[in-house]
Order: C-alpha cells, then structure tokens, then sequence
C-alpha cells in the first residue's frame, strides 16, 4: 500500500522545504505521477520524478531508464502544454519515446491534439490510460 500526504506550507518551512502551491489538478497530477514511477519501477526501471537528463531545463513527469533507453512519461491532466512537452523531449532528443498518461476518457482528446506531433515522431510517442498503471 503506498500513502500520499501533502505537507502545509507551515510544515514545509519548519523542514526547509519550498512549499507548492495546492490545487486539485496538482494533486491528482502527483499521485498519477507516482501510481505510474511505482509501477514502472516494479518493472525494473530507474525513474525519476521531475528527471531531467544533462544540464537542460526541461523536466519530464517521469524519466523512467533502462537498458540504455530513456522513456519521458508525461501525466496529462489538462492538455495545456502537452504538444510543448512532446517536441522538447523528442526535438531535442532528450529521451527516446514519450508516453502520454492521462484518464481514459482524456486519451482520445490527447491524441486529436497531437495528431501533428504523431506524424512526427511517429512510434516515438504512445499514449497509455492510467489505468494501465493500476495494481491489478
């Protein structure tokens, strides 16, 4: 069983941490991110949580790593920057296959709002339900 707390900005300074802005799409985007690092890492990956790969900018949701392949798993819970996360990790070759995770029903509108990036990169770009990260 795995347990997600939020710390309140109160507890967040005690500790020296930065305290994140609270939001329900930014709760429901940080479990998905860990249902899916959790699951991956079960299978034998190396992920990391907002990982980024040499000194660029851009993070990734989570940078899962094996045997030599990068895979930059994107959580999509609104499709706001979606299309800016596909082309900065596939166009500046920061990983090897990017993978959309977003609510079922949230798929298909995913894949119409990327259809330009899907001609692009072609098989270098999946989309998969969070369902599929589920404990069955």
């Amino acid at each position: 069983i795995t347990a997600f707390a939020r710390l309140t900005p109160e507890a967040c300074q005690k500790l020296g941490l930065k305290p994140r802005p609270e939001s329900r799409a930014g709760i429901k985007h940080e479990i998905y991110c860990r249902i899916v690092k959790k699951q991956l890492e079960d299978q034998g990956w190396t992920c990391k949580f907002e990982g980024q790969t040499g000194n660029d900018p851009h993070k990734m949701d989570v940078l899962a790593i094996k045997d030599g392949q990068r895979h930059d798993y994107e959580i999509t819970v609104h499709l706001k920057n979606i299309q800016d996360n596909i082309n900065n990790a596939l166009g500046h070759k920061l990983a090897d296959k990017v993978i959309i995770v977003a609510d079922d029903k949230e798929i298909e509108k995913c894949r119409t709002r990327t259809a330009d990036e899907q001609k692009r990169y072609g098989d270098a770009l999946e989309f998969q339900p969070i369902s599929e990260f589920y404990i069955k």
